[in-house]
């Protein structure tokens, strides 16, 4: 009975893991140093970009041959500046045929269906990465701008220049990893209580 329940309890545990990485936000995160406007005045210092997507809004994009997600939300903190929310929804679109890409944008050009990105980041890590699961830390081999402003809490922003080395990784947002903190000990004491049933059994 009780060697039941212990495989209940761990393949529960397992079970809700998988389905909380498939169903629940990600967190997307770009460390670098860069420099452009912001508002009315200008920056030059590092930064971290930090968006939170999730999956359900995941989508393919004909125009780029590529996946996508919408309504991602996210915000920049820029060092000796402050923090800034973007205000707009912003799209996610992914590699392209050949390379590894990741374009961040807040909208749609016209009457051509361009994204209005703000960084679009490359890297051979990334071909064929499905935009939803954890990966990185990695380097960008290569880098693009563009001077189409997205709007913030702070004032339109964009970058006149990004630096190397830039880093992207995809990480599981908060909840996710508290819930894997919390699961670990759980299996941990189950394995123990079934190796205590065995030595008490032989």
């Amino acid at each position: 009975m009780k060697a039941g329940l212990n495989t209940l309890l761990i393949a529960t545990c397992s079970l809700g893991l998988c389905l909380s990485f498939r169903s629940s936000a990600i967190d997307y995160v770009f460390t670098g140093t860069g420099s452009g406007p912001l508002g009315s005045s200008t920056f030059n210092t590092s930064f971290q970009i930090t968006l939170t997507l999730n999956p359900a809004n995941y989508f393919f994009d004909a125009f780029y041959n590529s996946p996508a997600i919408s309504n991602v939300t996210g915000r920049i903190t820029l060092q000796g500046v402050g923090t800034a929310t973007f205000l707009d929804p912003l799209t996610v679109v992914g590699h392209g045929s050949g390379y590894g890409e990741i374009m961040i944008g807040d909208g749609w050009r016209t009457p051509a269906p361009y994204l209005n990105f703000l960084l679009a980041f490359e890297c051979a890590h990334l071909v064929d990465y499905n935009l939803t699961s954890p990966i990185g830390p990695v380097n960008a081999e290569q880098i693009m701008i563009s001077n189409s402003p997205v709007h913030t809490s702070m004032g339109d922003l964009y970058f006149d220049r990004v630096n190397f080395p830039l880093t992207f990784q995809a990480v599981p947002e908060p909840s996710i990893r508290a819930l894997i903190i919390l699961a670990t000990p759980v299996a941990l004491l189950l394995q123990r209580r079934k190796a205590k049933n065995k030595n008490a059994g032989g």
